[in-house]
């Protein structure tokens, strides 16, 4: 019998093996099984770019999309906190002056962006943006969720591209800059300040899931080639560790088996649980460990 997967039983797998990874960071560096359960988490990421890219693909509101994760994201950043800590050197008296400019700028840049491009959640928006900013800037931190917030700016800005039409050169006329438009323009500064936006596995892993949405429609097989390749920069080449290599060729092996169906639909479920989990095994980390 041929086994497929569906995305909620994707979502599950991911989720497990998150929760396994932070478990064993909410026990410390000094547990018994630490490291094999560091191990069994590098399965998380790669399911979730998966299935962020194939979310970007599906879904009919890019913008509610990315106000939903820059939401949760917002709401997730105190629980991170609180479970991983404070960066080092993090603060804002730790950061110079040029920094602190580009951060205010790409602030304005997304509240143009979606003073442009909101209709429906702009409250939504408003009311995150600044803690979603600025938090970090104090703590030194971001999690998962900036990167694929990221990683969603980045695909909003090659899909507004190509909705720019073009002029024949042949024709003696000048070709229309497919980046001079109110509606991805103000998308470019973002571009240029991976470190600042991006959160954990930063602008490579972002990367990650801008290449997925591109090859999810094509074939699954060239999704996990990508989920492999990444893994080699991540963790065979940064890291020399063909330990944490080896999860991700089974992350790469379940992408393989999705079905392209959705199955039981609760992705708020998933939302939730991510900012949930990290707040009680923060208080776990600090009131038990």
């Amino acid at each position: 019998m041929e086994i497929k997967l569906n995305m909620f039983q994707l979502k599950l797998i991911a989720a497990i093996s998150m929760v396994i990874d932070h478990t064993a960071v909410m026990l410390g560096t000094d547990f018994m099984y630490y490291m094999p359960m560091r191990t069994i988490g590098r399965i998380s990421y790669p399911i979730f770019a998966f299935l962020v890219a194939n979310g970007w693909n599906k879904t009919h509101d890019k913008t509610a999309y990315i106000s939903r994760m820059m939401a949760f994201a917002a709401v997730s950043e105190i629980p991170h906190l609180l479970l991983f800590g404070f960066e080092k050197n993090a603060g804002l008296f730790n950061h110079v002056v040029f920094f602190t400019l580009l951060y205010l700028l790409v602030f304005i840049c997304l509240l143009l962006y979606f003073a442009v491009n909101e209709k429906q959640n702009k409250i939504t928006y408003i009311s995150f943006s600044a803690f979603y900013f600025f938090m970090p800037f104090f703590t030194g931190r971001r999690n998962v969720l900036y990167t694929f917030t990221y990683s969603m700016f980045i695909m909003a800005f090659i899909d507004s591209i190509k909705k720019v039409p073009y002029i024949n050169i042949e024709k003696g006329k000048i070709p229309i800059l497919s980046v001079i438009n109110k509606n991805n323009i103000i998308l470019i500064p973002l571009m240029l300040a991976p470190t600042l936006i991006s959160g954990e596995y930063g602008f490579m892993g972002a990367l990650l899931i801008v290449l997925l949405s591109k090859s999810i429609n094509k074939n699954n097989a060239f999704s996990a080639f990508f989920i492999v390749l990444w893994a080699l920069n991540e963790y065979i080449i940064n890291l020399s560790s063909i330990t944490f290599f080896i999860p991700v060729l089974l992350s790469a092996m379940l992408c393989l088996l999705y079905n392209g169906k959705k199955g039981s639909d609760k992705k708020y479920v998933f939302y939730v649980f991510y900012p949930l989990h990290l707040f009680i095994l923060g208080i776990m980390r600090i009131f038990c460990f």
